[in-house]
């Protein structure tokens, strides 16, 4: 699995839908979140209860967290998307960052 954004619409009584309703997925950047909390927003306007509604960011190994808050229309503090696409936080993802991105800052041991 991969991570990416979902967006999940629940039934009346908390149970997701059933055969994928109410499911939508996001790749994971900065514009994967956008349309995801777009996709919750127009679920909003059509009526559908903002409790009935997650948006989750799942993670590679099957974990996933909210990351934002229909109700309140809030972003989760500690989601930050600003670096991606970023070509210096490639590079250090890629094993070229510089010393300070690897916690080497002179010190001999």
């Amino acid at each position: 699995m991969t991570e990416q954004y979902e967006v999940i619409l629940y039934n009346d009584h908390g149970l997701r839908l059933p055969n994928g309703e109410g499911f939508w997925t996001f790749t994971k950047c900065r514009e994967g979140l956008q349309e995801a909390i777009v996709k919750a927003e127009s679920l909003v306007g059509e009526g559908h209860d903002t409790e009935l509604i997650s948006v989750l960011y799942r993670q590679p190994d099957g974990d996933a967290y909210d990351v934002y808050d229909v109700t309140w229309g809030g972003q989760d503090e500690d989601l930050n998307e600003s670096m991606d696409g970023d070509f210096d936080s490639a590079m250090t993802s890629a094993g070229l960052g510089t010393d300070e991105d690897y916690g080497y800052f002179g010190e001999d041991y």
